[in-house]
């Protein structure tokens, strides 16, 4: 004789409590997947800011570059701080450095991402 359907199912956990359960699972690593993904694209999308302010260095002052980046870290919500924003040239060089910290908070987890990217280019003197 041959199993019922349901029994079939629930054999396989494909029942409702087993199609909800997976449907959780699903929706945290989902949402805890995001939490520490986004602020690395952020910093990705920081660090495109600064090799375009690097390469328009030989235009632009080392002021208007320390603001336009200011800028672009508020647009993409990096919790820069201006003193951990350096733009220096040396040797024919700008070099920009950027530091900083992003808080991932989950329910009962914590975890502190640290962020430190460097860019340097050629430039005419």
């Amino acid at each position: 004789m041959r199993p019922r359907t349901s029994d079939r199912l629930r054999q396989r956990g494909a029942g409702p409590v087993g199609c909800l359960l997976r449907l959780i699972l699903l929706g945290a690593v989902l949402y805890v997947g995001f939490q520490f993904a986004a602020p690395h694209v952020q910093a990705w999308r920081f660090e495109d800011a600064m090799k375009a302010q690097a390469e328009a260095a030989e235009v632009n002052s080392d002021q208007e570059i320390r603001a336009a980046l200011l800028r672009a870290a508020h647009e993409l919500q990096v919790p820069l701080d201006t003193r951990a924003l350096q733009v220096t040239r040396a040797r024919g060089r700008i070099e920009i450095t950027a530091e900083w910290t992003r808080d991932v908070v989950l329910p009962k987890y914590r975890r502190v991402l640290h962020f430190q990217r460097s860019i340097s280019a050629p430039v005419d003197s």
